[in-house]
């Protein structure tokens, strides 16, 4: 079990509030202050100050706040590997996307659960950002994710690069193509919610070209895929999606690739988990058993292409 202090420590890096951080651990607020001021005693060193009457983590708390969080989670990841020597459940634990989630996950667990005999999976389906604040509580193994994120923070492995296209219905004009990505914007432009890493994609497109979702006139704002992609059929509007999530209909024609002169857009999709963390040897098959569904994937789409 983890030092008291040690706790209190990490929870005041996160609030940034002594007295937050008395009401999450339920202690009082002198409390927090001499389990702090124990903790610099010890080490030697100050580990907060009061700036502009807001709390700061030092240089040498930062390091004790890197080291002690790893401790923290590979602690839980310890308690939960002795828990399941004794009940013998094997589980598998991660976060993803919803893009990945819906459209390359399925497959890929199908096959790994044909050799590995998991008894519990918890796959968190969130937004990015979420789903690595769970890594690093603990609370997932790993991350599967096409967001960003500060690589020299985590060990990653880069399991493949995607591409982004419009698409729109074969009966919209702009299924004629080519056109230029000018020709767009007189058109509705569906998308995701804001919040989604597939709206931080179209942004980005949008930047490349000097656009912003702004310019386009008429927009509508969808929460599902899967809605998104109905409303295109129907020629309702355009879009911009992964290939891998509208594979299917294009191979069926329902839906078209428009295309725009001078457009390449790719994102990179990785495998990310913690530093110095126990990592499941088991989880790391997952990711080859992902490669091998891409490489499955791409040779299609090259062959397609041919």
């Amino acid at each position: 079990m983890m030092d008291f202090k040690i706790l209190t420590f990490l929870d005041l890096c996160k609030t940034r509030s002594f007295t937050q951080t008395a009401a999450n651990l339920h202690i009082t607020q002198p409390a927090v202050s001499q389990h702090i001021k124990h903790l610099e005693e010890n080490y030697g060193a100050k580990l907060v100050y009061y700036k502009d009457r807001a709390v700061h983590i030092t240089k040498q708390g930062k390091l004790l706040e890197k080291f002690a969080a790893s401790t923290y989670i590979n602690n839980k990841k310890l308690k939960k590997i002795i828990e399941s020597s004794i009940l013998s459940p094997r589980e598998l634990c991660f976060a993803t996307t919803r893009v990945i989630s819906e459209f390359i996950l399925p497959a890929v667990l199908s096959k790994y659960l044909e050799k590995y005999n998991y008894e519990k999976i918890k796959m968190a389906v969130v937004e990015s950002k979420e789903a690595f604040n769970m890594l690093n509580l603990g609370e997932v193994d790993f991350v599967i994710t096409d967001g960003s994120f500060r690589a020299n923070d985590y060990k990653c492995a880069h399991l493949f690069r995607e591409e982004t296209i419009a698409i729109c219905s074969p009966r919209h004009q702009l299924a004629k193509g080519p056109v230029d990505f000018s020709d767009l914007i007189n058109e509705r432009l569906i998308y995701r919610l804001a919040s989604s890493e597939v709206y931080n994609n179209l942004e980005m497109i949008l930047s490349e070209k000097g656009y912003s979702i702004a310019d386009f006139k008429k927009t509508m704002v969808i929460g599902s895929i899967a809605s998104i992609k109905e409303l295109v059929k129907h020629n309702a509007g355009i879009t911009f999606l992964y290939r891998f999530a509208v594979q299917k209909e294009l191979q069926e024609k329902s839906l078209v690739k428009i295309n725009i002169r001078n457009l390449n857009i790719y994102r990179d999709i990785y495998f990310v988990w913690l530093k110095e963390s126990f990592f499941d040897s088991d989880s790391l098959v997952l990711f080859d058993y992902c490669k091998q569904y891409i490489s499955d994937y791409l040779n299609f789409i090259k062959a397609e292409r041919l």
